[in-house]
């Protein structure tokens, strides 16, 4: 079963259901997604080390950020046993309060897997459980395929000038989307995901 309690130490659990587990590889089943913690800082700043030259992420991120990220509980972690798998952290932008969602990596092994999609809602609901009324954003490589579960969501693409430009703290010269959520949009991309399940 799946739990999406918001307290400091929810968690989720990857592939809950036993039928799921036996059609998914066994780390899967057993990956929890969950608020990170100070003591995770050395193992998140090592998976993004090792695995940011392997992704498509847009942004390199520093052990003072992913700190900040703990302190404000907006920094994510997936754990199989006392293993940080994948990490994803969100930041609010204090001219529009829009919330970003940013800096997700997931380990080579553990992709295609559904945690990102799983972090995502995670993260949503976590900002959605505290604030309804946010505006969430995320800005992606164009030829991410994090893309179409970001769509899947409920995130819509949007023109670029029409996010506010605070957000803009990528490189010149990259191609990327803009997407964008609200909880109206989240509560439809939940309709379309509850259909899609069998």
């Amino acid at each position: 079963m799946t739990t999406t309690a918001r307290a400091p130490d929810a968690r989720i659990t990857l592939f809950g259901s036993q039928s799921q587990c036996s059609m998914m590889p066994r780390a899967s089943c057993d990956a929890l997604i969950e608020v990170a913690r100070k003591p995770d800082i050395p193992r998140i700043m090592n998976l993004v080390n090792i695995e940011h030259l392997k992704s498509d992420a847009l942004l390199e991120i520093d052990i003072k950020e992913t700190s900040r990220w703990i302190e404000d509980g907006l920094s994510i972690v997936a754990r199989l046993d006392e293993d940080i798998i994948a990490h994803q952290s969100a930041q609010v932008w204090p001219q529009s309060g829009w919330i970003e969602i940013r800096a997700a990596v997931v380990k080579e092994e553990f992709r295609n897997k559904g945690i990102f999609g799983k972090m995502v809602r995670f993260q949503v609901e976590t900002i959605l459980d505290s604030d309804p009324s946010a505006t969430i954003c995320t800005v992606k490589n164009k030829k991410s395929r994090g893309n179409r579960v970001l769509e899947s969501i409920g995130f819509r693409e949007v023109p670029p000038e029409s996010v506010p430009q605070e957000i803009f703290t990528i490189g010149e010269g990259q191609e990327w989307r803009v997407f964008v959520l609200t909880a109206e949009s989240y509560d439809r991309g939940k309709a379309l995901l509850a259909g899609a399940r069998c």
